[in-house]
């Protein structure tokens, strides 16, 4: 029902010629839809069995319809709730924390997620040599990764995205080049 961007369609069953007054087009449809604030909207259509609206990453959805005509409402049907993903932001580029024959060492930014720190994410450390070799490490519980013994004759880049473990992936960082 609900996708990881801004906008969502609910639909239902339509009414039936069995309908209490006996015809479909004397039906009605009642759409409740409560946000994770609190606050209920109703919407009142004929025309359709479905509904489309702009949402919000990050907040609480929940939906419920019912017929109704000119005799009787019918039952609420149960109630949908889902909420958006919010995707994680792009870090800001990694910091070189220090460079040796021995070692380099990068940092970068923690998570957040609409400007809050990230509960569930992880990074995605991209590594790439000068001649293009790439590879990809998955970092958990910390946000600075170190090579050991790299070979100095070759510069390095890193760039860094976080990952959420309940939604998808961030944006990838600017490009650190050593």
């Amino acid at each position: 029902m609900l996708p990881n961007s801004g906008e969502v369609t609910v639909t239902w069953a339509q009414c039936e010629s069995g309908s209490v007054s006996g015809f479909a087009d004397d039906c009605f449809y009642d759409l409740q839809y409560t946000l994770g604030t609190g606050q209920e909207s109703y919407f009142e259509t004929r025309e359709t069995n479905s509904f489309k609206m702009n949402i919000v990453q990050g907040i609480n959805y929940c939906f419920r319809v019912r017929a109704r005509n000119s005799c009787a409402n019918g039952m609420w049907s149960h109630e949908e709730c889902r909420s958006v993903c919010a995707r994680p932001e792009a870090p800001q580029a990694p910091t070189l924390v220090r460079k040796s024959e021995q070692e380099i060492t990068v940092e970068w930014d923690t998570c957040k997620t609409n400007g809050q720190e990230c509960s569930d994410c992880s990074y995605e450390l991209e590594i790439t040599r000068e001649n293009g070799t790439k590879r990809v490490e998955t970092i958990y519980n910390r946000t600075q990764y170190t090579i050991q013994y790299p070979r100095s004759s070759t510069p390095y880049s890193f760039r860094v995205r976080c990952n959420s473990a309940t939604c998808r992936e961030g944006e990838w960082s600017p490009v650190l080049t050593e």
